[in-house]
């Protein structure tokens, strides 16, 4: 008589969060077809990999706001350093890029690929 039907279970909604700092992800195969091919070639992504070793010093990213993660590993070393190729201020205007000479002689290869 009285019985009532259980409550139903709604699924639990996910919220997507977006990084407040960029747009959502977008594939650069969708935005840029093709562009990454000449790097991604294994002969190129080796050359790539051994003047990366060869880098004398890379530099601990100063914008933290960016990321969340430990200032170290464990290993009392920087988790996120850098050995900036090019900057360009403001990033939205790529006619302001400028390349550093210095940090460019260190890896030709790959500089010349990125250019």
């Amino acid at each position: 008589g009285n019985a009532r039907p259980p409550p139903q279970v709604r699924p639990e909604r996910k919220e997507r969060h977006y990084r407040l700092v960029a747009p959502p992800y977008q594939s650069h195969r969708d935005v840029y077809p093709g562009v990454l091919d000449e790097i991604l070639r294994p002969e190129n992504l080796a050359a790539v990999r051994e003047e990366s070793i060869r880098i004398p010093q890379w530099t601990a990213w100063p914008e933290t706001t960016h990321y969340s993660a430990p200032p170290d590993g464990g290993d009392g070393r920087a988790s996120w350093t850098v050995f900036p190729l090019c900057h360009t201020f403001p990033a939205n205007v790529p006619g302001n890029r400028r390349w550093i000479g210095r940090t460019c002689d260190y890896v030709p290869r790959t500089a010349s690929l990125l250019r």
